[in-house]
Parts: structure tokens; sequence; C-alpha cells
């Protein structure tokens, strides 16, 4: 059975690497590609490396009518039987397309809660769903009720699958000592934050850098690496100078080492506007890193306060503050949280059982439209 996934483009953040680690499992019992409707990105050679075509079937200019007809036809010439779109763009196209093209197991992950969304992609989103999809899959409940009870979709429409990991990429292990000066030079980093992430208004940035001024007005010395980049970064760094941490927050940029990085993080910071179940949030968790996240989408459903992490409402500095510098003065709390932490992705967020989960809608589909899977 051949599986298509549609995506956007394939940058290296938590919707693109989610999809790249289900179709790379090496438990699949079927046939993948990928389709970018937008662009490619630079895990696209990921891919091609593990033996997933990445196929191009773009637009050509910002209005273009016959796109949805090309990536129809595209998809009736490679015999695809079920399609699997993620993010807006590709939901929108990828599900119609599908139709058109005669399939008929047509699925979409639902990443976020999608706060930035107005009324008409919100009422396009929802239509699409209820015409085209045979299932929506949401990343967690927290998603769940979102798409139930604000957005109205039958609840049968909805299954939640949890994302996952690959573990073992990101075990706790002894930082190369020529990563550790590249990133610190000589100087004692003291205790290291990290933020990890788009430099988007979602991530929350500004919220963290007022966190951070604090922490150092208390006395505290520690370094914070910025891991990403994005629209807000000339913002960021003017924010960092007003603030006077030019000093103590680094501005890294994309990398394309985060497990190693995260072994250099002593607490990952995620002051989140809006989410859905972030792959950095688990990553960390996975690493032996605390995580300070605020309360928003699926994080309360990972999270337990004080327990495998810390929680604070988003937007609140001194929420944020004061967890923070309890977990810096408490190394026994901090002990108890990364063991915890470690444990919780190990029984919930394992890469192959979500891998099997998504598989299992695709055998349950084909059985009820009576073909072999």
């Amino acid at each position: 059975m051949k599986v298509a996934h549609i995506i956007d483009e394939l940058p290296p953040n938590g919707a693109e690497r989610l999809m790249v680690d289900m179709v790379t499992c090496p438990q699949n019992r079927y046939t993948y590609c990928v389709i970018c409707i937008v662009r490619g990105g630079v895990l696209a050679e990921e891919l091609e490396g593990k033996g997933i075509p990445v196929h191009y079937v773009t637009r050509r200019g910002k209005f273009d009518i016959g796109h949805v007809f090309r990536l129809a036809r595209f998809l009736r010439q490679q015999g695809i039987k079920v399609v699997h779109t993620h993010l807006f763009t590709a939901d929108l196209i990828g599900r119609l397309a599908a139709r058109l093209a005669g399939i008929r197991c047509i699925y979409a992950t639902i990443h976020s809660t999608n706060e930035w969304k107005g009324r008409l992609y919100r009422f396009l989103d929802n239509l699409w769903a209820r015409l085209f999809s045979t299932r929506v899959i949401a990343c967690t409940e927290g998603v769940h009720d979102v798409l139930v009870n604000r957005d109205g979709l039958p609840p049968g429409k909805v299954v939640t699958i949890n994302n996952g990991i690959y573990l073992d990429k990101f075990r706790r292990r002894e930082v190369p000592e020529a990563l550790r000066r590249e990133i610190f030079g000589d100087r004692d980093p003291g205790f290291v934050f990290g933020i990890i992430g788009r430099l988007h208004e979602a991530k929350g940035h500004p919220v963290l850098l007022e966190a951070l001024a604090r922490i150092k007005a208390d006395g505290v010395a520690f370094t914070c690496l910025v891991i990403g980049e994005g629209e807000l970064e000339t913002m960021i760094r003017a924010r960092i100078n007003e603030l006077g941490l030019e000093d103590d927050v680094l501005l890294l940029g994309r990398r394309s080492d985060v497990p190693a990085l995260l072994n250099l993080i002593d607490m990952l910071m995620m002051p989140s506007a809006w989410e859905g179940l972030p792959i950095t949030l688990l990553e960390a968790m996975a690493s032996g890193t605390v995580v300070n996240a605020a309360r928003v989408g699926g994080i309360p459903g990972v999270i337990r306060h004080k327990n495998n992490g810390l929680l604070h409402d988003s937007g609140d500095v001194d929420e944020l503050v004061a967890t923070t510098l309890e977990v810096i003065r408490d190394e026994g709390l901090r002990q108890i949280i990364e063991t915890n932490a470690l444990a919780t992705i190990k029984r919930h967020y394992d890469i192959d059982m979500t891998a099997q989960r998504y598989e299992s809608l695709y055998v349950a589909c084909g059985k009820h439209r009576q073909w072999n899977p």
C-alpha cells in the first residue's frame, strides 16, 4: 500500500520532524513518500538518505488555480491509496486533491491549537475536515478538545494520537569538549537555559527575556541558548540589548545538533502563547533536561508540576521566575524531575507506538473501503 504524506515544506521544525520520524520508523509495513507543495527544506536530504522519496508539486505563484489539479494527477499517477496531510496549506490543497484523485482514505494531523487562524481559515479548515477527511488526528487531548468544542467537529471524526520521538537519539550523554568550547569559549556558563524553536510570537521569547532579566537581578549567573531562526530575530536582539543581557543570551540560529545541545542545557524554557504537543518538549524530557513550560495546548497533559517538569501560566513572568528559581536552588527537586521526565517519555511517547497507531488507522480504512492494505 502506498501512503503519501503531504506537507508545506521541510524545515527542521516540530511538525515536520514528527512526520519524518513517522515515515522512517523501522517498524513500518507500508510504502511511504513525501510531497512538498510549497518548497523543500533541510529534512528532505534525511528522508532521501533513508530511502523515502521526496516529490515537489509546488504552486506557480501566489494564486495558482491549477495547483490542486496537478497534485491530484500526480497522486493518481503514483497509485497512492492513503493521503495524510500536515499544516494548513497542505491540509487545504492536499485533501481536496486527494478527493479529486478518487482517494477515499484521507487524514490530517492537527499539530497545534492554531490560535493564529482567523475566522475564514477556521471555516475552511473545518469544512474540509467534514467533507474530505476520513479522520482528523489531534496530537493531544487538548487539541482534540479544541477541535470538538471550539471548532465544532463531530467527536467521532477526531482521534487523538500522541506525538513520539526516537528515544535512543536523546539519551543523556557526556558533552564533547569541542562543542562546549564552541558554545561557551573559556568562560563558566553558570546555569544554562535554552529555548528551541522558531523566533515567532507563538514561542514567547519576549516573556523569557523579561524573566531572565529578573533572574539576573536576583544574582543568578547563567547563559541562555536561543536556538532557531525567524522573523522576530531583530526585535529579540534589540530587547536583549535593552535589558542588558548581551553577555548572557547567545543566539545560535538554526542548529542540526539539537540532541547534543540538549545535554548542555540545564533547563529548557517554553513560555509559549500556544502549542500542540511540542516535539522539543519530548526531546528535552528524554534527555533528562528539566522543562519549564506554559500551560497551553497539550503540555499540561504531559507535565505534572514539580513531578516531571514545571508549569507556569502563559505570559506570567512572575510565575516563570518563581518556578525557575525554586529548581535552581533545590538540587533534590531537580533530580526528581529529571528522573520522572525520562520515565514519562519511555512509557508514553516512543515513536514506534505513534507510527503503529497511525498505520492502524490506514488498515481500518482499507478494510472499510474493501481493498487489501
